[in-house]
């Protein structure tokens, strides 16, 4: 993929991402995206929260404090605020 004049690339796509996964019974309800080899006390997480309606249904997906910088501890996920962006 082409980049714009005086891009700097922060990353190759193809290089890939870290992912972890917490789940509630069967639902995953938090999903965090690093870059490989992320400690999961550095605030370098992208997190994201799921909800589900009762018959087990995805409904809606939030961003860890309205943001989807990569910015976030994974271990700390319960206590941030969850909103769309």
């Amino acid at each position: 993929m082409g980049k714009i004049h005086n891009e700097q690339e922060s990353y190759s796509r193809e290089m890939g991402l870290d992912q972890v996964i917490a789940y509630t019974g069967s639902n995953a309800i938090y999903i965090g995206l690093a870059f490989p080899g992320a400690d999961k006390a550095s605030a370098v997480w992208q997190i994201k929260k799921l909800s589900y309606d009762g018959l087990g249904n995805m409904t809606e997906l939030r961003y860890a404090d309205a943001t989807d910088d990569f910015k976030k501890v994974w271990n700390d996920r319960a206590s941030y605020d969850y909103a769309g962006i």
